[in-house]
């Protein structure tokens, strides 16, 4: 049985340049940057990949937070390779895993690499349109106009305001 289950030396073999993939912790809805795997044919004969979206697609639990893109069509010739761009963006906080699987034609299949991430909460993050505010000498009970500080949220949550004079 083990001789029967040995590939062929004229078949295809797959060779991946990484068998898992940890991403930065990232905010829900942001996107991290992405990470390449090559996969290369080592075999002998055409690696042929299977199924729809030719055969690589990612999978698991948190699959919609993961994406990929590859340049590896339907197949891969002997001796040649291909890259699998994976794209992280969070739908949700805390960890979050997937894989890429590749259903081909070559011995092991399908093969797969592991995808992790972490997604973090959306944060405000408080601006003011200047730091200081500068006043000249003005008798008691008179008035002076300076102009107006404004405050911005350039974050990706609700800015909460607590205290007196919200």
């Amino acid at each position: 049985n083990v001789v029967n289950g040995w590939p062929a030396a004229a078949s295809p073999l797959v060779t991946l340049s990484a068998t898992s993939l940890t991403f930065a912790g990232t905010m829900v809805g942001r996107t991290a940057a992405t990470q390449a795997i090559t996969l290369k044919n080592t075999g002998k004969s055409a690696l042929t990949l299977n199924g729809t979206g030719q055969g690589i697609k990612i999978a698991g639990t948190n699959a919609s937070s993961f994406s990929q893109t590859n340049t590896c069509g339907t197949g891969v010739a002997a001796a040649a390779s291909c890259t699998i761009t994976v794209t992280f963006k969070p739908a949700a906080t805390g960890a979050l895993t997937a894989s890429v699987t590749i259903a081909d034609n070559a011995f092991l299949s399908p093969q797969s690499v592991t995808l992790k991430g972490t997604g973090t909460a959306a944060l405000p993050i408080a601006g003011l349109s200047a730091q200081s505010i500068s006043f000249s000498t003005i008798a008691i009970g008179a008035t002076e106009t300076v102009g107006a500080v404004v405050l911005t949220n350039s974050g990706t949550a609700a800015l909460s305001l607590n205290g007196t004079g919200q």
